[in-house]
């Protein structure tokens, strides 16, 4: 038996799977008798408490500004994993929790929504268990998260071309906007690693301003960069190979390390190391 009971349905009531579907999900063109037959049976076998069970609400952020494709990775992702576990997803946007409601759902899964107050605001009205994906890991008290430790992959990357004789590095990374979690993270990872090496006043950090990432006049920053400079980090995923290839022209003595997301097959095949936002 499936878990969401609609092939039990389906037997005691001697029709087909989409039968029962097309009744509990009040559509037409089936027969009042058959519709009654298949609610009863239903009812007995207490459909509407088990799927209840099996109901997950993903919360994810609707920007009107543009596209997040990072974000939709992480919502596909979380989509089927839940799905190859027997729930079912139900999407929402940050601007609907308060349409949820306890009686239909088991749980919720919150990305990357931690500046919107989600997981706050979840605490004081539900009961219900949240898991917070990629956001930051001090919650409110039974707010589970999963985080990616950025703190560790900056460190690592400073730590790499610091054995491998540099000295003047700098973190290339998008102006900091208020509540940014993850840019605030890896910034102040880079500057507590730099710190800890005995290398700050002969690193830096140069901020771009673009919005959105993809669009941004590499050449420009590129020649922000000091010629005393003998290594770059690339924060910005979305601008990585452009980034990446225009070094190779204009400083070609410098070394780069980039964050890449895992679908980016272009920046992964450059020879530059990198570090895969998965």
């Amino acid at each position: 038996m499936k878990i969401n009971g609609i092939k039990e349905i389906a037997e005691a009531a001697g029709c087909s799977c989409s039968t029962v579907s097309r009744v509990l999900n009040n559509r037409n063109g089936i027969s009042e008798a058959t519709r009654q037959k298949i609610i009863s049976i239903a009812e007995k076998l207490d459909y509407a408490n088990k799927r209840k069970k099996r109901i997950v609400a993903v919360f994810c952020f609707l920007d009107s500004d543009g596209y997040d494709a990072y974000s939709m990775h992480l919502l596909r992702q979380v989509v089927l994993a839940l799905h190859n576990a027997g729930f079912y997803a139900e999407v929402l946007f940050n601007e609907n929790i308060e349409i949820v409601g306890e009686h239909y759902i088991c749980g919720a899964v919150s990305i990357q929504l931690s500046v919107e107050g989600i997981p706050e605001l979840w605490g004081k009205k539900y009961k219900l268990p949240m898991v917070c994906v990629n956001d930051r890991d001090n919650l409110p008290e039974d707010i589970h998260s999963v985080v990616s430790d950025d703190r560790l992959a900056i460190s690592n990357a400073v730590q790499w071309l610091f054995e491998n004789g540099h000295r003047s590095i700098y973190l290339l990374t998008v102006k900091i906007q208020e509540n940014n979690l993850t840019d605030e993270t890896r910034l102040k990872a880079f500057q507590e690693k730099i710190k800890e090496l005995g290398i700050e006043a002969d690193c830096g950090v140069c901020f771009t301003r673009n919005r959105f990432r993809s669009t941004l006049p590499v050449d420009t920053y590129i020649r922000k960069i000091p010629k005393s400079c003998t290594a770059v980090i690339n924060l910005i995923e979305d601008s990585a190979y452009n980034f990446g290839t225009r070094l190779k022209v204009l400083r070609p003595d410098i070394a780069f390390i980039t964050y890449s997301y895992p679908w980016q097959q272009d920046v992964l095949s450059m020879g530059y190391p990198y570090i895969v936002q998965d």
